[in-house]
């Protein structure tokens, strides 16, 4: 199968709404190279250019139990398809096959090697039917998916039974090479000549498929099936497989800390932990409250450095933050800087916590510096002014 079908879902919950509005910025914002005209928005059956603030009165009018939206990630494998189309095709078979009036916003993403499709779709459809997923589910997707492909390259099918059938009628008359390449460019120009110009005749590939054994028919079968297991894997962002020995498990260090509410609380920290969690733990091993060995202690040094190089390279990254843009709506920008006033600050700080709205790491680095100044300038003016009242007097 070419077509790739990946799932997830949003369950109800404290902070549901929030996530998928997050998700919802993510999606329309996230990607530099779909930001083009005509592109700021969300598509479903039968629209075009559906806002972001429209998907979000959806989900805040849930219902709040079940599923909140089931998160589609659909792709044809090929960027020949119409993206938009091909979603469309494929949600209405989904619909159909369910029986359901399904409620579904998409939105396609061009910035990876082959063109992708994220699917938002209701817990409960406009009937307020409940909306499952199923491993069957994910199959059918793909089928659906496959057959309009096939559908669409039908064209490309006939041209290659077009060339065959002009090999067989040029090889029962026996011509040169010459010849051969030109009654066959009359019709195929450029492919054949390409395919005749390194001199000796060769057979075409149907010719080689029926001289093919059992064995080696199940061997290409196998090297084409480990092709497109690689593709599936370029497409959806992972790493390819280059041996199928068993990876190691990544590096962790663990430890019992000793605290007010429980005396011995297990630790487990690995390269991913914040700075201040490692600086804790090397500390209890100067103060010999607990002990690592030379390999582990080497360890945790080198996760304590790369976290420092880390934080120092966001640094770097975030003096040269002069300001920040955000799009309202798909269409106004708005620009926050350090001359805006500290209420816009913080609203915005808060609005990134609560992940309305999704900030580099870099550009929140730098509104939490202007939020820091703002105060400092703030205190040092109301001590000025103190002062002032104390010299008056």
């Amino acid at each position: 199968m070419r077509s790739i079908v990946k799932h997830s879902y949003i369950r109800k919950e404290p902070g549901a709404a929030a996530r998928a509005r997050a998700h919802i910025n993510y999606l329309q914002f996230r990607s530099v190279s779909d930001r083009g005209p005509g592109k700021s928005g969300f598509f479903t059956a039968d629209q075009q250019n559906v806002s972001g603030r429209t998907v979000a009165r959806a989900i805040n009018a849930a219902p709040d139990r079940g599923v909140l939206v089931h998160k589609l990630i659909l792709s044809p494998g090929s960027n020949e398809i119409d993206m938009e189309a091909y979603t469309r095709h494929v949600m209405a078979r989904l619909g159909q096959a369910k029986g359901l009036q399904l409620q579904w916003w998409a939105r396609e993403h061009t910035n990876t090697d082959h063109g992708h499709a994220h699917v938002i779709v209701m817990g409960r459809d406009e009937n307020g039917a409940r909306v499952r997923f199923h491993r069957s589910d994910y199959t059918f997707l793909r089928e659906v998916g496959d057959k309009y492909i096939e559908e669409h390259e039908r064209y490309y099918k006939d041209l290659e039974k077009d060339l065959e059938r002009l090999v067989a009628e040029a090889r029962r008359r026996q011509p040169t090479n010459r010849e051969l390449a030109e009654q066959i460019g009359s019709g195929i120009s450029k492919t054949v000549r390409r395919f005749f110009s390194s001199g000796a005749r060769q057979d075409p590939a149907w010719l080689k498929r029926r001289r093919e054994s059992s064995f080696q028919r199940q061997r290409r079968w196998l090297g084409i099936r480990r092709q497109q297991e690689q593709h599936e894997r370029t497409t959806m962002g992972q790493l390819p497989v280059k041996s199928k020995q068993r990876e190691p498990k990544p590096s962790t260090l663990v430890w019992y800390r000793s605290s007010t509410h429980n005396p011995w609380s297990r630790v487990e920290l690995s390269a991913n932990s914040p700075l201040y969690a490692l600086n804790e733990l090397k500390q209890a091993c100067e103060k010999g409250v607990h002990s690592l060995t030379r390999k582990d202690r080497l360890l945790l040094d080198s996760w304590i450095e790369k976290k420092r190089q880390q934080i120092l390279e966001l640094n770097r990254k975030a003096r040269s933050v002069g300001f920040i843009d955000l799009r309202v709506d798909g269409e106004d920008v708005r620009t926050y800087g350090p001359d805006n006033s500290f209420e816009e600050l913080k609203a915005l700080w808060n609005a990134h916590r609560r992940g309305t709205v999704v900030l580099r790491d870099e550009e929140a680095r730098a509104l939490a510096w202007w939020l820091s100044k703002k105060q400092r300038d703030h205190h040092r003016g109301n001590l000025n002014a103190e002062t002032e009242k104390r010299r008056s007097r």
